[in-house]
């Protein structure tokens, strides 16, 4: 397939997609460059000591502001910056991620989600060994400086969980009363793989045998829980390991 054909079919499934999802595309035309050098001298959000050249992120963030001055709106995102732009904007809701947005949706729904959530974290040293046996149901592997290392479950130091979110339920009604039950909640958990990886056989400069190098991995799990519901309490009856973001990490 030549260049050009590969372009052109692929603006042209974008644009089916937009229509298909209902995307609007927020013009910059609007936004004044005195108030992309206002936010930058001012060092505001996204601009800081450290961050100087988001002039991209800062011109689509006052896009979207003037777009929906005058709208209730939500952003999702996983920059920082955007949610300390969007702090105290009373007409936006930021959310770092749409598992975020899901759990609140769902807990709003049902109360007794709450101590679901409760029981999930007291659970959490058994829930980490799920996850580390689930992780290497498939192939994990980072690459370094493209030289390919393969991840082992002994060579997995820690996982921290950063975030838990409930991001489905699926319902069903049973006994004579009717009385509701969930059947399966998939939950998600975005947590942070500690590595140790032998590195001394990808670099030739390196003399020594046995050299080690610590990495910090950033994914998600989800784990599928089957939970029933009984006169306002919760029972976990059982849990699988029903996936991951992504087995692949590259590092330099």
């Amino acid at each position: 397939m030549e260049v050009e054909e590969a372009v052109s079919n692929a603006l042209e499934e974008f644009s089916s997609f937009k229509k298909m999802m209902g995307i609007e595309i927020i013009q910059t035309s609007n936004v004044r460059i005195s108030d992309v050098m206002d936010m930058y001298f001012n060092l505001l959000p996204p601009f800081s000591l450290k961050k100087k050249s988001e002039f991209p992120d800062a011109i689509s963030l006052l896009a979207i502001d003037k777009e929906y001055k005058n709208k209730q709106a939500l952003v999702i995102s996983g920059d920082n910056d955007w949610g300390d732009f969007f702090e105290n904007k009373d007409n936006f809701s930021f959310y770092k991620s749409i598992s975020e947005l899901l759990d609140e949706l769902i807990t709003k729904e049902n109360s007794l989600v709450l101590i679901f959530k409760e029981q999930i974290n007291t659970e959490l040293a058994s829930t980490k060994e799920l996850i580390k046996d689930g992780l290497l149901e498939k192939p994990l592997s980072i690459y370094l400086n493209g030289q390919q290392i393969e991840i082992h479950q002994d060579t997995i130091e820690k996982i921290e969980v950063e975030n838990i979110n409930i991001v489905n339920i699926e319902k069903t009604y049973s006994g004579k009363q009717r009385n509701f039950s969930y059947t399966r909640c998939e939950v998600s958990f975005d947590i942070s793989l500690t590595v140790k990886l032998r590195v001394d056989r990808l670099n030739k400069n390196i003399s020594n045998n046995h050299v080690f190098q610590t990495f910090s991995l950033d994914t998600t799990a989800w784990l599928s829980y089957r939970v029933e519901e009984f006169e306002n309490s919760i029972l976990l009856i059982g849990v699988t390991f029903a996936g991951l973001s992504h087995d692949t990490w590259y590092v330099d």
